[in-house]
């Protein structure tokens, strides 16, 4: 590396290929827009997104079905009146069938303004068509800036996030909430546990990253979140069951709280 703190941060470059685990090292082809060129990697960490294609090159399943798979669409728009101290959810199937819609105030009168849904909901109407329908009906006037969509895998967490040389991290190891979808916390906490298992693997001397050596990463991180994940994940297939009347239940339960005790557990108590 050329960087005095010994690592090279480079953009425009994309990983097209990875060999199998030989003699302690993944070779790793790189590419941009000038050429293709090999590295040698005694440990490669996968945080390549949805359908991470370094997991499956490493042999790790890293699909998720339709179900499992919440597509979304956000826009930021500018010209609404929203209050700049409060975010606000809406729970219902008109607008996001099995998910939610989302308004995050940003400053200067402009907002993002999104949506996820289920995979299972998209054959009718895709999530950009939902937005549309939604914008139409909160925010007529509003002037769109800008658009994003994608999809966030919801399964609870991959079996397994690693192998002989690779760890996973991230959406390419479906760290995702699976109610929220919400995903970045988990992600610095996953990068911080690669990083940590990294630094002992090597300060120890453990001349091979093999799966073996690399599995107090997968520990790490079930310790962290792991096992609340997969909590929520089946709290997530019984909440898809719920209607638009149940969650008005559910709110009619929760503004009699106070403000400061109006905590996820008892959101979920009164579910």
């Amino acid at each position: 590396p050329n960087s005095p703190f010994g690592a090279d941060i480079m953009t425009g470059v994309e990983a097209s290929g990875m060999t199998d685990y030989r003699n302690g090292n993944r070779t790793v082809t790189l590419r941009n827009s000038k050429r293709d060129w090999e590295v040698q990697a005694r440990l490669v960490v996968a945080a390549d997104g949805v359908e991470s294609r370094v997991g499956r090159w490493a042999g790790l399943q890293t699909h998720a079905s339709p179900h499992d798979m919440e597509t979304s669409a956000q826009v930021t728009v500018s010209g609404v009146d929203v209050d700049p101290h409060r975010f606000s959810l809406y729970y219902t199937s008109e607008f996001a069938p099995e998910g939610y819609s989302w308004v995050f105030p940003k400053r200067n009168r402009t907002a993002n303004v999104g949506l996820g849904i289920s995979g299972d909901c998209t054959s009718s109407k895709r999530p950009t068509g939902y937005l549309d329908d939604f914008l139409g009906r909160y925010y007529p006037g509003a002037a769109v800036v800008s658009r994003t969509i994608g999809g966030i895998p919801c399964t609870g967490g991959l079996d397994k996030t690693v192998a002989d040389g690779v760890m996973v991290a991230g959406d390419a190891a479906h760290m995702a909430n699976p109610i929220t979808g919400g995903g970045i916390v988990n992600a610095l906490i996953a990068g911080k546990c690669a990083g940590e298992t990294a630094a002992d693997t090597f300060h120890n001397c453990e001349s091979k990253t093999v799966e073996r050596n690399l599995i107090r990463y997968s520990k790490r991180c079930e310790d962290r979140f792991g096992k609340m994940n997969r909590r929520c994940y089946r709290i997530k297939e019984a909440i898809l069951n719920f209607k638009d009347a149940d969650f008005n239940a559910i709110a009619a339960e929760i503004i009699k709280l106070p403000v400061s005790k109006r905590t996820p557990i008892r959101v979920l108590s009164a579910a």
